[in-house]
This record gives structure tokens, sequence and C-alpha cells, in this order.
């Protein structure tokens, strides 16, 4: 498998609609400016530690991609806050587990390889503004280079 990232992106968003299906919500695999649908979920690059192209030396082996999803549950009000109905959702986009049927977390751990196009992922954690009910979620995608230069 070849380190090709538009087709991770894409897979990412596969499955997040799987959870977000029969829910009015947005999954956009690039961020797109003046989207007012909400909740909104975008998968963006990690704008510090992107890609790591040598996790294994030099030599054919594995890259790390690190993108961060950022889960966005309501508008806000005029004084900056969302409302009590945006936390409990993102409550709920947060949750896992069994019952737990709008689980981000487990959408995307449903597949660890998105398909076949990644070797695993995971989510280590949750970072949230309760205030305007948002929570970035680091994703690493791990992916064995094949057929790339050394």
């Amino acid at each position: 498998m070849a380190l090709t990232i538009a087709p991770i992106r894409e897979a990412l968003k596969a499955q997040l609609n799987l959870v977000m299906s029969g829910r009015e919500s947005d999954v956009k695999a690039y961020r797109v400016t003046g989207a007012a649908v909400f909740p909104r979920i975008t998968i963006e690059a990690d704008p510090v530690d992107y890609v790591d192209y040598w996790v294994t030396g030099t030599s054919v082996g594995l890259a790390t991609i690190r993108f961060v999803l950022v889960v966005e549950c309501g508008p806000l009000n005029a004084d900056g806050f969302a409302d009590e109905s945006a936390r409990r959702r993102l409550d709920d986009f947060l949750s896992v587990g069994t019952g737990n049927d709008a689980s981000i977390i487990d959408a995307v751990m449903s597949d660890k390889t998105l398909g076949g196009v990644a070797d695993t992922c995971h989510i280590p954690r949750a970072e949230v503004d309760d205030v305007t009910a948002t929570a970035r979620l680091p994703l690493e995608v791990h992916v064995h280079k094949v057929g790339a230069e050394a």
C-alpha cells in the first residue's frame, strides 16, 4: 500500500457518515468556509505534525499521518456560547461503547484499516471547549509505504 493521503481522508469521511446517517449533519474531508449545518465534523491536517514519513527509518516502512477531527455541535448565541442541546450532542458524540450509537470514536474504530487504506488508526484523546460545544479529536493513521523513495 502506498502512502496516498486523499483516500485516507475520504475513508474517514465515509466511516463518519455511517454514524451521522439519519441525522442532519455535515461531514467534510476538507474545511469549507461558510457552511452553516450543525453538527459539523471536519477532517483537518494536524497543523504541527501532519506526516512522519520515516517512523521506521529511511527504509520502506511505516509512516504516520495525523489528522484532527474538528467537531462543532451547534451555532453560538450572541454571547459566544453554545446552548445546552449542543453540549448534550457533544457528550453523545464523545461517548463510547455499547449503547452509544452516535459515538464518533466508535465510528472511526469500527474499521481501524479505514476500508483497507491504512494499517491501523486510533484517537488517543478528546480536547473539548464546553463553552462552544466543540471538540478536537487527534487521530493518528499508520500506513506502510510501498514503492516510496527511501
